[in-house]
Formats: C-alpha cells, structure tokens, sequence
C-alpha cells in the first residue's frame, strides 16, 4: 500500500469513526455493479457469501476493532487502558496484515 493510501485510509477512518460518513444520502443501499468496480464472477461470489451466512474475516475484525475501541474508551484504570490497548493493537496488526496479503503484498 502506498503511504498516500495509508494517509487516505487512515482520514476515512477518522470520519467514520467521528460519525462523519453517516446520514449520507444513499447509505445502507446496495452499489450497483457499475459503481462497485467489481466483475460479474466477483458479484456472484459475493451473493453467494450473503446467501449462505459468511462473513469475510476482515468483517468479523473491523466490529471487533470497534469493540475494542469502545473499551479503550471506557477504560478506567491503567491496567484496563494497557489491556484494551493491547488487543485492539493485535486486531489492527491483523487487519492489516490481511490488507497487505489480499493486495498481494508482503
């Protein structure tokens, strides 16, 4: 990933997590195919997953990296703020590491 792409990535999440990206107009809509970039064998797999229940892992991280988030937020003492820190660390080195490795690099 390029460091203007990182600058990027790291700007819309910052908005998404200050509630900036909510309320948009078209929000919680389906992407046609012509917006989504994806090729028809993509969409199809895609409506596959949803139709059987899976949920990509980079889904199941992102909720819990919210999860953890929040419990860093929430944390009182420094043992809890360390703790809270530390596992939302992991799941954010995960993420990222997955992001790397499905863009092909290493």
């Amino acid at each position: 990933m390029s460091w203007l792409s990182r600058i990027a990535e790291r700007m819309i999440e910052a908005a998404r997590d200050a509630g900036d990206l909510s309320g948009l107009k078209g929000e919680c809509q389906p992407l046609s195919l012509e917006q989504t970039g994806l090729d028809p064998m993509d969409e199809a797999g895609m409506k596959m997953m949803k139709s059987e229940g899976v949920v990509p892992p980079e889904v199941t991280l992102y909720k819990r990296a919210a999860e953890q988030r929040a419990a860093l937020a929430a944390a009182v003492t420094e043992d809890e703020r360390r703790a809270a820190m530390s596992a939302w660390s992991e799941t954010q080195m995960r993420l990222n590491m997955m992001s790397e490795r499905r863009r092909g690099l290493r």
